[in-house]
């Protein structure tokens, strides 16, 4: 298949996805997978769409995973695998899907550090979480970004007092 072609359909999908019509934007994910099934792009729209829309999370997973494998520098893939793991306290594949994620150029470096203050808050290493969490200030670019970020160090901060009690 072209690679015309495939831009194509991922123009169709932004469409239909903008318009929140998921059952199209789907249909038409599942025809060019069934024409280039190694398509790493639209295995990140899948697995975007089964993570936020259809909730299920083996499904975004499994097209996440195909992502990365066929298309490595799909920086999408990365953050929404990302989310997945830190929801299901997968904390160690979490950490070495970050390190990996790191490498890739122009990955959203404020939401990988904000996954690793996620990460660590979830482990109650409030400590190392605030760490993160100040990395991902350095990283952000919007004072709506700074604002939750200081949110999340904010919220450490009375948890590791509440453990110290």
């Amino acid at each position: 298949m072209s690679m015309q072609l495939l831009e194509q359909y991922m123009l169709e999908t932004d469409q239909a996805f903008a318009q929140q019509d998921y059952v199209r934007g789907k249909n038409i994910l599942e025809e060019a997978l069934a024409i280039e099934p190694d398509y790493g792009e639209a295995h990140n729209y899948m697995g975007w769409l089964y993570l936020y829309h259809i909730n299920n999370h083996d499904k975004a997973e499994q097209h996440l995973r195909l992502a990365i494998r066929f298309a490595p520098s799909c920086r999408g893939a990365y953050v929404h695998l990302s989310a997945l793991l830190t929801d299901q306290r997968r904390f160690e594949e979490m950490q070495m899907l970050l390190e990996k994620a790191f490498q890739v150029r122009g990955i959203n470096r404020l939401a990988l550090f904000t996954d690793l203050g996620r990460l660590h808050e979830q482990m109650e290493d409030y400590g190392e979480a605030v760490r993160y969490y100040k990395e991902a200030m350095r990283a952000a670019m919007q004072n709506t970004d700074i604002d939750q970020v200081r949110d999340h160090i904010r919220r450490c901060r009375r948890k590791r007092w509440i453990a110290w009690m």
